[in-house]
């Protein structure tokens, strides 16, 4: 704050001295600082005195400066409640600071720091105001930048803190996406960070405490050397940590991760951090087992199919009549046996679903229009070896009913049910093939045909037909139980009957009695 007391002492001073050569009145005229004094005691308070500095500031010639009120610096931009403060100071006789937007004479701004103090008599009469300029225009400008940058820069600012707020929601989202955790240690205090998706993994809640000793007590027996050599090696030799183990959960679980990391260290090399990510890798771990296993499984069924491939062109051939007649019928066996190899595909090479099979091989038949075939039976599944050697079966009794039995006439129907033998152990699976209205017969007497896998259990029943001698007795039903007794040796039915029109296999179920029993009551 200037010291008004001070100025009305020069003032005084000023006025008492005239135009004599008092140097006060010398310094108020040469001094750079603008500076002039108005007459209260005239109308309109004008200016009486005006150096050479306010002539410069404003412009004007100190002749168009005496005689008027200061208010003719104002313009459309000053700002009227600054101008109503000064005038209640005024008014009230009393010292005030402010800064206004005053105009030149060439029409320029500049902002004008005015200080105005009264000016009394010994008596306490006031006799002048006093007033004093300050351009305070490039202070103005560098705060007025000032602002603009702070604005500018808080505007960055939010930005990138924007931006990161977002890098690290796709961090978080991506980490979690992929079963991801993150976590520090500390080399020197041992000290280990974890984040909650780490913490997770681990099978502790974010909330739960995760020190490098539980962690350890995590990992498996048997893996907690190997993890401990592969961060003394990344540590060491200064390269990436990268290894697989498994960790014991305290619930029980066995969960397998992925760690990987990087050592900071010092211009020295001395390790400080040791910095990475976890992550849960037991669906991969399981899919490669599942993936290997099923790798097997298909090695096996190809050498097994190629097996059964030539055992059926063997067979057909030496039952064929011509070459022509064994071409059609090692091509339609073929197309049997790779319908069943496709269903073994879709179900993992684990099982195949007893009705699925059913409706895959007789679908050349004419099943799907619902007329020709019945289908009943529970909810039952082969084991994998047995799938091939049961469609082929299928696609004889099938064949042999369309050429001679209850598929060779319009009205023909055939029934196909299965059922679960209690008796059996293991669970032992019936099927009965039925067919209805077939052509009618010259011996109306039933024929039976038993054929055992296993030469001994072959030997117990009687001994067997012989094959040549029932396939050229009948039709229908008894061509397609010669032809299904000739697939013992590709793992066919454990026992098969033929009767006339009706036709029955036992062969196992890849299913416990109890499983399928529930299942079929479902």
């Amino acid at each position: 704050m200037p010291d008004f007391k001070e100025e009305a002492r020069i003032i005084r001073e000023l006025v008492r001295a005239g135009n004599g050569p008092d140097p006060f009145s010398s310094a108020v005229r040469a001094t750079r600082m603008p500076m002039l004094i108005t007459n209260p005691r005239q109308p309109d308070n004008p200016i009486v005195f005006a150096n050479a500095s306010f002539a410069r500031l404003t412009g004007y010639a100190r002749a168009e400066i005496i005689g008027k009120n200061c208010r003719f610096l104002q313009g459309p931009a000053t700002d009227r409640g600054e101008v109503a403060r000064l005038r209640a100071a005024i008014d009230l006789r009393q010292p005030i600071e402010l800064e206004l937007l005053n105009y030149r004479k060439d029409g320029t701004t500049f902002w004008n720091r005015l200080l105005v103090s009264p000016v009394f008599s010994d008596d306490g009469v006031l006799t002048f105001f006093f007033a004093s300029q300050f351009d305070v225009t490039p202070e103005r400008e560098r705060v007025a930048r000032l602002e603009r940058d702070r604005a500018e820069l808080e505007a960055e600012v939010a930005r990138r803190t924007a931006e990161l707020q977002a890098s690290e929601q796709r961090l978080r989202l991506a980490l979690e996406a992929g079963r991801l955790g993150t976590w520090s240690l500390n080399l020197e205090t041992r000290h280990l960070i974890a984040s909650d998706s780490c913490k997770a993994i681990c099978g502790r809640r974010p909330g739960d405490s995760l020190s490098l000793e539980e962690l350890q007590a995590t990992i498996h027996p048997d893996d907690r050397a190997m993890q401990a050599a592969a961060i003394e090696r990344a540590i060491s030799e200064g390269t990436m940590l990268d290894a697989e183990y498994r960790l014991a959960l305290p619930s029980g679980e066995e969960r397998w991760v992925q760690v990987r990391g990087q050592a900071n260290h010092r211009a020295d090399g001395t390790p400080i951090t040791l910095v990475g990510t976890t992550q849960d890798i037991t669906e991969r771990r399981r899919d490669q087992g599942h993936r290997a296993l099923l790798a097997r499984e298909l090695s096996h069924r190809v050498k097994n199919t190629l097996t059964s491939l030539q055992a059926v062109v063997a067979q057909t051939i030496r039952r064929a009549s011509s070459l022509e007649d064994a071409g059609e019928s090692i091509a339609a066996r073929i197309q049997a046996m790779a319908a069943a190899n496709e269903l073994l595909v879709s179900e993992d090479f684990a099982s195949a679903s007893v009705r699925d099979l059913l409706e895959r091989t007789l679908a050349p038949f004419g099943i799907d229009d619902g007329q020709r075939f019945v289908l009943n039976g529970p909810a039952m599944s082969l084991p994998p070896h047995l799938v091939v050697a049961f469609a082929l079966a299928l696609h004889e009794l099938a064949t042999n009913a369309t050429k001679y039995g209850a598929l060779s006439n319009a009205g023909g129907v055939v029934e196909v049910t299965w059922e679960l033998i209690d008796r059996a152990t293991p669970a032992l699976l019936r099927l009965n093939w039925t067919e209805r209205a077939a052509p009618a017969r010259g011996r109306a007497r039933a024929q039976r045909l038993r054929h055992a896998a296993d030469p001994a259990r072959a030997r117990q029943r009687g001994g067997g037909p012989r094959r040549d001698r029932l396939s050229t007795r009948g039709r229908g039903v008894h061509r397609g139980a010669a032809a299904v007794a000739g697939l013992g040796p590709l793992g066919g039915p454990t026992l098969v009957s033929a009767f006339p029109s009706r036709f029955v296999a036992e062969l196992p179920s890849s299913r416990p009695r109890a499983a399928i029993r529930r299942a079929a009551h479902a």
